[in-house]
């Protein structure tokens, strides 16, 4: 019994492995771009922490890319941008801490939608302080939840969770 059980841990290792270097592609891309272009509007905290809206999501370059303003207004307002690259769901993370990370979206189980970073995802060294992943957990058209992993030194250091809504502009 033991071996067996051996076994089966190696092999689900190696399938999580593989899964990781996989990146979405093709149809299952293209489908993870239209669900990120319905997210359009204001996206506010859950819980109300946050004065205003804390997201805006918009579709720019004539419907190419989806851009998401982070703490809109702000002095460390962040830009993120999707986009498919080819056949893959890419974004750009412009970040306050004064970098641009580069991530792909890839399979991950038990996350609607996950990005990671893109090799050295054009950072000068994986060492400086950057978003390295994002977690996208929808739970239906008008309420979200994001975990983005900030890593330093190589390491994970801290995870922003957040439970948002989309609300109706008021202005």
């Amino acid at each position: 019994m033991r071996p067996l059980s051996l076994c089966f841990l190696l092999l689900a290792s190696c399938s999580t492995l593989a899964q990781r270097g996989q990146t979405l592609t093709g149809e299952a891309a293209r489908s993870q771009f239209a669900r990120l272009s319905a997210l359009e509007g204001k996206w506010y905290t859950v819980d109300d922490t946050q004065e205003g809206p804390v997201l805006i999501y918009e579709s720019i370059a004539a419907g190419h890319a989806v851009a998401e303003t982070v703490f809109p207004g702000q002095p460390h307002q962040m830009v993120t941008v999707y986009y498919l690259e080819g056949d893959t769901l890419t974004l750009v993370h412009y970040c306050a801490a004064g970098n641009r990370p580069r991530m792909v979206a890839r399979p991950k189980d038990g996350v609607d939608l996950y990005f990671d970073l893109d090799g050295d995802g054009g950072l000068s060294s994986l060492d400086e302080m950057h978003m390295h992943s994002a977690e996208f957990h929808f739970g239906g058209p008008n309420h979200m939840r994001q975990a983005w992993a900030l890593f330093e030194g190589g390491v994970q250091t801290e995870s922003h969770d957040t439970d948002l809504e989309r609300r109706p502009a008021l202005d």
